[in-house]
C-alpha cells in the first residue's frame, strides 16, 4: 500500500495525456499537469480549435445519435468557447486574436460540412455509445487515507473535509463503487472514449472509435503502437467487468480501434483563368467540389471529364480510416504497465514544483519550438533568468481536475501546415 508524506497530496487520478507528457518531458509535465502546477496559456491558441470543436460536433451530431445537426453543434461549441475566452481575458477579444479564431471557425465549418456529406454515404459502422467517461482503478495501487501515525491524512481533509465519508464526490467515486477498503482507496486512471461502434459487416464485433482531427494523416505503423487506445480498451473492459458500463453485453467483443482521421483541410475550388475557363491544374479538391464550381460558373462538365475522373477517388486526401485489432496481450500489458508509470510519476510528484528544480529536468528536442508552450520560461530557467515572471505573465492556473480531451497525436498539430 502507498503511504505518502502527510504534506503531499497523492496522485488520485492520472490520464493518458498526463502519462504521455510525463514520459515526454518532466519539466513540461510539472508545469502543465492538472496534478502539478496546472498552467494553461493566457492567450487563446487556435491550434486545437477545430479538433476540440469537431469532437463536440461529432458527439452531438444526429447521425451519430446526438441531438443537433453537425454545424449547429459546432456553432454551440463556438459560442460557449468565445464566452470562455472573454472571461479568461477579462473583456473584449483583441482584433488579431478574433481574426485568428474566426479563421479557425470558418475552416472548421468547411471541414465538418464536407465530412458530414461523406460520412453519411461511407460509414461502415453504427455508433452505439458516444463520449463514454471512465474512471477505473490502477492495478496494484492503494492509497492510504491515514498518515504514518495512523491519523487521517491532512490531504484527505483538504480534499474532502474531515467528514470525508459524507462528501458527495467521495461517495460517488469510491463508496458507491465499493473501492474504499481498510482506510485505503485506489489511484484511478481516467479519461473519455470518443465512442463505441458496431461494424456493419460483422455485427458481433465492436471497436473503440477514435476521432482525430489532424493536418496530415498518420501511418498504420504509427497507430499500431498507439498506447492510448489500448489503454482505453483496457479501461472499458474493466468498467464493464465491474458493472459500471453496459453498452455491450460482452466486453470481449471489443476487438480493437477504429481510427477516424479527418484532415483539417477543405476541398479547394479551381481557379478561374483569364480566358474564362476553369483551371485543371493539380489542386487538393474533390469531384464534388470541382463539379459544383463548374456548375456555378456555367461551364460544361463534359469538357472536364478527364480531371473529374481523376478526382473520383480523391477523398483519401481528406479522410482516412484504419481498423486495427488489439490482442489481449497488448491490452493486458498496458494495464499492468500503468502501475509502473504511476509509481514513476509519484516519485517525481513528491518533489518541489519549482521550475528550476534540477531533479525535474527538461528533455529538449527539435520539436520544442513548435510543440511546447513553456519554451520561453524553460530557456529562462536554463540561463538563470526570471522564469517565474514569464510564467506569471503568459499563463493562468486552470481549474481542470483532469483531462477529458485526451489525444497525444492532436498535440502534434502545433506544427506547420
Amino acid at each position: 500500500m502507498l503511504v505518502v508524506s502527510d504534506n503531499v497530496r497523492p496522485l488520485l487520478k492520472v490520464s493518458n495525456s498526463d502519462i504521455s507528457v510525463f514520459k515526454e518531458c518532466l519539466r513540461k509535465w510539472n508545469l502543465q499537469s492538472f496534478n502539478r502546477r496546472n498552467l494553461v496559456p493566457r492567450k487563446p491558441s487556435t491550434a486545437l480549435w477545430i479538433g476540440t470543436g469537431g469532437h463536440y460536433a461529432l458527439e452531438h451530431w444526429t447521425h451519430y445519435g446526438g441531438e443537433y445537426g453537425i454545424l449547429e453543434a459546432f456553432d454551440k461549441w463556438v459560442e460557449s468557447e468565445y464566452m470562455r475566452i472573454q472571461d479568461l481575458l477579462g473583456g473584449a477579444i483583441a482584433e488579431q486574436t478574433w481574426n485568428e479564431l474566426q479563421k479557425a471557425v470558418d475552416m472548421g465549418k468547411e471541414v465538418l460540412s464536407h465530412y458530414s456529406r461523406w460520412a453519411q454515404k461511407n460509414d461502415p459502422f453504427r455508433m452505439v455509445a458516444r463520449e463514454f467517461e471512465f474512471s477505473v482503478p490502477i492495478p496494484y495501487v492503494r492509497i492510504s487515507l491515514l498518515d504514518s501515525t495512523g491519523r487521517l491524512a491532512n490531504w484527505v481533509v483538504k480534499t474532502w473535509g474531515e467528514n470525508y465519508l459524507e462528501n458527495e464526490d467521495f461517495k460517488k467515486t469510491y463508496i458507491d463503487r465499493e473501492l474504499l477498503n481498510d482506510n485505503s482507496i485506489p489511484a484511478l486512471f481516467v479519461g473519455r472514449l470518443d465512442g463505441i461502434v458496431q461494424m456493419l459487416d460483422d455485427p458481433s464485433t465492436y471497436y473503440v472509435i477514435d476521432h482525430k482531427f489532424l493536418r496530415r494523416t498518420l501511418s498504420e505503423e504509427t497507430l499500431l503502437i498507439d498506447e492510448q487506445t489500448s489503454k482505453y480498451i483496457w479501461a472499458a473492459k474493466i468498467a464493464h467487468a465491474n458493472g459500471w458500463w453496459n453498452v455491450v453485453q460482452d466486453a470481449a467483443r471489443i476487438r480493437g480501434v477504429y481510427y477516424n482521421i479527418i484532415i483539417k483541410k477543405a476541398p479547394k475550388a479551381p481557379d478561374l483563368l483569364k480566358n474564362g475557363k476553369t483551371s485543371t491544374a493539380k489542386i487538393t479538391t474533390t469531384r464534388e467540389k470541382f463539379l459544383a464550381t463548374l456548375k456555378q460558373r456555367g461551364h460544361n462538365p463534359a469538357e472536364y471529364k478527364d480531371i473529374l475522373d481523376k478526382l473520383d477517388n480523391n477523398e483519401e486526401k481528406f479522410f482516412k480510416r484504419y481498423r486495427i485489432l488489439r490482442s489481449q496481450n497488448e491490452i493486458d500489458l498496458v494495464g499492468d504497465r500503468l502501475y509502473y508509470e504511476y509509481e514513476a510519476m509519484m516519485r517525481i510528484h513528491a518533489l518541489n514544483p519549482d521550475i528550476r528544480n534540477p531533479a525535474i529536468y527538461p528533455t529538449p528536442t527539435k520539436d520544442c519550438a513548435w510543440k511546447c508552450q513553456f519554451r520561453q520560461a524553460c530557456y529562462a530557467a536554463n540561463y538563470g533568468g526570471d522564469a517565474e515572471y514569464i510564467l506569471r505573465e503568459a499563463m493562468d492556473t486552470s481549474d481542470r481536475t483532469y483531462y477529458l480531451d485526451d489525444s497525444a497525436f492532436e498535440d502534434m498539430d502545433f506544427g506547420d501546415e
